[in-house]
């Protein structure tokens, strides 16, 4: 039960005791029964300093991290890796951690992975408040009390940490469960998971462009109604996956697409691939902008086409496309019919602003250019961003195809939905005049049922997957700029992808190969990626709090010796 639960705030440390095994780091829900909340908290360290007293609740986080309290944090008490990573490396020397005052002796950790933190019962702990909401009634657990009557009791996720946010609406009217910031490692790999199944276990995956904390459970749900279905024949709802996408981009971007323009397909790629074969010919020149998503690389050699490049510009502000330099490519290349523009980017995370739109917009078609534009990753925005579909710009609507999925957000990529949209109907008339829809196949139904779910009812736990992934993006630059000054990072804009420059590192020509060495991290290997790809590599940061804490503890390790 939280110690003077008056004083909880967002943002404001608290002395908290708990009645059980907990980890450092990670975050947990706590149920004050009298007050009828719940409060989300980070356990940031245990309560070993005697200037710490209960008074403290009602302090500010820096205020007490500036007052030595926590003595062993570097910057703002958001970022507990710290605490984490000098304990792991006391426990490796076998010494006494003043972080957590334990001491664990170091032939238990020699050959294996150092355990999980854990603080033992009946501990005082100093807590930072993430959120405070009230849990809806059906959440809570209880047990028997003395008296034989219910009382509510506290509820915790510790094994890979737990976040739940307070329920908003899930766009359907009713209550959403939030994001469970756990990831069941075991099950991951037992189940297929091609992120988890390349590498024994002893390494972590940190590379393929998929987060480890989805579906949310509406979208599960609705899988397990499907399948308890008395048949799975041929269905009808392929044709509301048009209307259910443009209500999406209305609700959530503030822009409606004509539904009789959007054309289901089995995936982006398979979009992008039909989109090029169908407006250009063997020998026209297909244009991409490196370091990009690597599969952009093979569009136009499968197809017969002949491969462009304006690659992006690095400053101090980020990666970027050079508006002059499209302007001179598109000159000197006549027999350009095709821009594939990847907004938001991948792997920088850089958001296209309106304005650079809107000239990408007039240079293609000043030069006839069809501009194909990937918007995957448009719902992972973050609160200082805005993701602008290109499609939403009339400039582009006479030239343009947009290709969108649930499949990034809602992790449900493996089920095969995703959408084409085109930005008239002559577009889409020649399209499909080109690609008749049997030459291309039909969407899974289980696709097209995940992802009408998901953009009907997943908004609100879509909130709190960004929220935590926000969260996130600050601790990857917060322990880089920490503990390894060296590594390249800007804090992505989009994405949970961050794109380091480990060119000061010296790890030779293929980085991200040595991490799997040297870290048990498997990253993606920046040369991959194309022209500026050489000394980076590619992390993916959309896992749980704790496994990214142990993803980043490792890269420190291996990086600093």
């Amino acid at each position: 039960m939280l110690v003077n639960a008056n004083a909880v705030e967002v943002g404001r440390a608290v002395q908290f005791r708990f009645d059980g095994p907990l980890h450092l780091g990670v975050q947990v829900d706590v149920h004050d029964g009298a007050a009828g909340t719940a409060h989300e908290v980070v356990v940031v360290a245990p309560e070993l300093f005697r200037q710490f007293e209960v008074g403290v609740a009602g302090a500010n986080v820096e205020a007490a991290d500036r007052a030595g309290l926590l003595e062993h944090g570097e910057g703002p008490i958001d970022r507990t890796l710290g605490h984490l990573r000098r304990a792991r490396q006391d426990f490796r020397n076998g010494q006494r951690s003043a972080c957590v005052g334990q001491h664990v002796d170091h032939e238990t950790v020699v050959g294996r992975e150092p355990p999980a933190l854990r603080l033992e019962a009946q501990q005082n702990l100093i807590v930072k408040v993430v959120s405070i909401g009230q849990r809806h009634a059906r959440e809570r657990t209880v047990a028997p009390g003395q008296d034989g009557a219910e009382r509510p009791r506290s509820r915790r996720r510790c094994h890979n940490g737990g976040v739940r946010s307070g329920e908003p609406d899930d766009g359907a009217g009713g209550r959403h469960d939030g994001v469970a910031d756990r990831v069941d490692e075991p099950a991951k790999r037992a189940g297929g998971n091609l992120k988890w199944g390349i590498d024994p276990p002893g390494v972590l995956p940190a590379w393929i462009a998929e987060h480890d904390l989805g579906p949310p459970p509406v979208v599960r749900h609705a899988l397990r109604r499907l399948a308890d279905l008395p048949d799975v024949g041929y269905s009808r709802r392929a044709e509301e996956l048009g209307q259910a996408f443009s209500d999406w981009a209305a609700q959530r971007h503030g822009w409606r697409p004509d539904p009789a323009l959007v054309v289901p397909t089995a995936d982006v790629l398979q979009g992008i691939w039909a989109v090029v074969a169908a407006f250009s010919a063997p020998g026209d020149g297909v244009i991409s902008t490196p370091p990009v998503y690597p599969y952009f690389h093979d569009v136009a050699p499968e197809l017969d086409r002949r491969s462009l490049e304006c690659p992006l510009r690095h400053d101090a502000d980020g990666w970027r496309l050079d508006l002059e330099d499209l302007a001179a490519l598109l000159a000197r290349e006549p027999a350009a019919r095709v821009l594939l523009l990847c907004s938001p980017h991948n792997p920088t995370g850089h958001l296209y602003s309106r304005e650079d739109l809107q000239a990408i917009a007039e240079l293609t078609h000043r030069h006839d250019v069809l501009l194909v534009s990937d918007e995957i990753h448009f719902d992972l925005v973050y609160p200082d961003g805005t993701h602008c579909p290109t499609l939403a710009l009339p400039e582009a609507a006479g030239h343009t195809v947009a290709l969108y999925s649930a499949g990034k957000a809602f992790a449900i990529s493996g089920l095969r939905a995703a959408v084409a949209v085109f930005g008239n109907e002559d577009l889409h008339d020649r399209f499909n005049e080109a690609m008749p829809p049997h030459l291309l196949g039909g969407v899974g139904r289980a696709g097209v049922e995940a992802a009408i779910t998901a953009w009907r009812h997943g908004a609100g736990w879509l909130d709190d997957l960004v929220a935590l992934f926000d969260r996130h993006r600050q601790m990857v630059l917060d322990v880089l700029a920490a503990e390894l000054p060296d590594v390249g990072c800007h804090l992505p804009a989009s994405t949970f992808l961050a794109w380091l420059d480990l060119s000061a590192c010296e790890l030779g020509p293929h980085p991200a190969a040595r991490l799997v060495e040297t870290a048990r991290v498997r990253t993606s290997e920046g040369r991959e990626f194309g022209t500026g790809g050489a000394g980076h590599v590619r992390l993916n940061f959309g896992t749980s709090t704790v496994v990214l804490a142990e993803i980043l503890d490792r890269l420190v390790g291996a990086l600093r010796r």
